[in-house]
């Protein structure tokens, strides 16, 4: 009777340990720090992406393609703080045209890989994150529009207050 007992508290421990751990991780990605944007902003999907002028030429390839979304996807780059005196070189060295902000804000939410980008609800639920490579221009251009066209479809219902997409 005794080892039932042990046994039992055994579980018991392991299945709270389970739920502190699910919870203490998942509050990793609850909660990001959305920019407010001015004025009549109709956005649907925010993107952050996370890059340094010490990343490989290659990886940052495709920052120029997020210069040319519709207006309802708002991109803004995270940059360590101390790189942002240095904006002008950022700028012509990754084709950004979008704003740059320190990463000192995003503390949280630093990706372990440079660069990355993270898609985010305007409420900061996170979507999706993906890992800057080479090549990864095209895919990412196809992504995003696939995308686009499939947020664009979900808020006409919502505003319709169609339940079925």
């Amino acid at each position: 009777m005794k080892n039932y007992i042990i046994g039992f508290l055994m579980v018991i421990i392991l299945v709270f340990a389970s739920l502190f751990y699910k919870e203490k991780t998942r509050l990793r990605y609850a909660a990001f720090p959305v920019v407010e944007t001015k004025g009549n902003d109709n956005s649907h999907l925010h993107l952050y992406v996370f890059f340094s002028k010490l990343n490989c030429a290659p990886c940052l390839e495709y920052i120029k393609e997020l210069n040319e979304l519709p207006t309802e996807i708002k991109v803004f780059g995270v940059v360590p703080d101390f790189e942002l005196k240095d904006e002008a070189i950022l700028r012509e060295l990754t084709g950004a045209a979008f704003p740059l902000m320190g990463n000192s804000r995003f503390k949280k939410f630093i990706p372990l890989y440079s660069p990355t980008t993270v898609g985010v609800s305007t409420k900061g639920e996170i979507y999706f994150v993906l890992p800057g490579v080479p090549g990864e221009k095209e895919y990412i251009e196809s992504f995003l529009m696939n995308l686009y066209f499939k947020l664009q479809r979900i808020f006409m219902n919502k505003k319709t207050n169609n339940p079925h997409p």
